[in-house]
């Protein structure tokens, strides 16, 4: 189980996250999300990293409910291999949800805005979300402005 607000892992048996305060959804909360959740359909995958103090490498997926970050474990070990695992993957795309072991997951209805944004030579895109955090993203392989375009239409279409 991971914290919906920082992503941090939390003890299946949580109440509030400990890394930053954030409420633990009630089992109720969570089984009505499961269940809305079970309605979801990708509508773009790609490899991202996310941007930090350093870029983490992974996989952003963006479905008709939520923007999906995944970090691979052996991207962060060994960045090179992970970075040539995430470009295979693209290669082979399968047009499926990630495991459950992801990072986060910003709900299509927290989006408060979409910016252009920069790191070191990179141009990044910028999620902010309604609930005041900042998610900075570099994509690979896709146009940012293929991903900003396809999450606003996402959330028109809520």
């Amino acid at each position: 189980m991971f914290c919906i607000k920082c992503g941090q892992k939390l003890e299946s048996d949580a109440l509030f996250c400990f890394k930053c305060g954030n409420k633990v959804q009630a089992h109720d909360d969570a089984a009505n999300e499961t269940a809305l959740l079970s309605e979801e359909t990708v509508i773009m995958k790609g490899m991202c990293s996310r941007v930090n103090r350093v870029a983490q490498n992974g996989t952003g997926t963006l479905t008709n409910k939520r923007f999906i970050y995944q970090e691979r474990e052996f991207g962060r070990k060994i960045p090179i291999i992970g970075f040539f695992y995430e470009l295979l993957e693209e290669l082979l795309s399968v047009e499926r949800l990630p495991p459950e072991d992801l990072n986060f997951a910003i709900h299509l209805s927290d989006i408060g805005s979409i910016e252009d944004g920069k790191h070191s030579f990179c141009k990044t895109t910028i999620i902010n979300t309604k609930s005041g955090q900042t998610f900075n993203f570099i994509f690979y392989f896709t146009k940012r402005e293929q991903w900003k375009r396809a999450i606003q239409n996402a959330i028109n279409e809520l």
